[in-house]
């Protein structure tokens, strides 16, 4: 059970190695068949991309409410695509924007409305499927944007990209008993205006 102080609601990361055992008798061990896990036959690459663009000082017909105005930046997923994170900044103007998740329907995923020029969003994805960044600013001031995404892909070793591979599991004997033991680096985003948890293993 890990708590965390968070007065202000932002979103935030934090990894931990997660470790797992299981101790049974050499004999039943060896008959044992275990279930297809995360990393079986696949490794983890990253896809990255970036874009750029601005929100409009004038409502020009993308307005949500008054004043308030919006980009849409659409992509699709690769094949393969399990996660992806967003990360938004004002390089030119600084100013403050909002930042989100949507997938095809409109559906919020994720959202990051921070006081900063920098806001990010990341949400578990599906593979070939079409999603939406979208920036909210405010009417009367043209604001600059660039959004740098990176999706978190499972891709079969033949593949050809350039793997991040997860640690393997080892096995030790200890008398009558065999213990299995995996371990994994994993990242964690929490954010609390959706209450979302959402992971990516990093190796």
């Amino acid at each position: 059970r890990i708590s965390f102080n968070n007065p202000n609601t932002q979103l935030f990361t934090f990894d931990a190695v997660v470790t797992a055992r299981v101790q049974v008798p050499a004999g039943e061990a060896v008959r044992y068949q275990p279930e297809p896990n995360f990393d079986a036959n696949l490794v983890t690459s990253t896809f990255s991309e970036s874009f750029s663009g601005i929100v409009p000082a004038s409502d020009t017909g993308l307005q949500l409410a008054g004043g308030v105005t919006y980009v849409d930046v659409p992509f699709t997923s690769k094949a393969g695509a399990v996660a992806v994170k967003g990360i938004m900044t004002s390089p030119l103007t600084g100013i403050d924007l909002d930042f989100e998740l949507r997938d095809a329907a409109g559906r919020v995923l994720s959202s990051s409305a921070t006081s900063s020029s920098t806001e990010i969003v990341t949400a578990d994805i599906l593979p070939n499927t079409r999603y939406i960044f979208r920036v909210i600013g405010w009417a009367g001031a043209a604001q600059d944007f660039k959004i740098a995404s990176t999706q978190t892909l499972r891709l079969p070793p033949t593949s050809g990209s350039s793997t991040t591979t997860a640690s393997g599991s080892t096995t030790t004997a200890t008398g009558s008993t065999l213990t299995t033991t995996a371990e994994r680096l994993v990242r964690f985003t929490v954010n609390p205006l959706t209450r979302s948890v959402s992971m990516e293993v990093l190796r």
